[in-house]
């Protein structure tokens, strides 16, 4: 009998806030002050956090300035 995978490519992965720091080149300052402003969206599971990169680029895309 198959066994069920703990990873599925078609989910939605969670990633660590390395990941996200090099995604948008940003320090570990920068981020602490976002989740703490409220900015990007986290969890919290015990003392490690997740992050959702698909929230994570829409909670950012509402601070994109459009060009005229």
């Amino acid at each position: 009998m198959l066994e069920p995978k703990l990873y599925d490519a078609r989910r939605k992965p969670l990633v660590r806030r390395r990941m996200i720091e090099k995604r948008y080149d940003i320090s570990p300052r920068c981020l602490d002050n976002w989740m703490k402003e409220r900015k990007l969206p986290f969890f919290k599971i015990g003392r490690m956090l997740f992050f959702s990169v698909e929230a994570c680029d829409k909670a950012l895309k509402r601070f994109e300035v459009k060009s005229k």
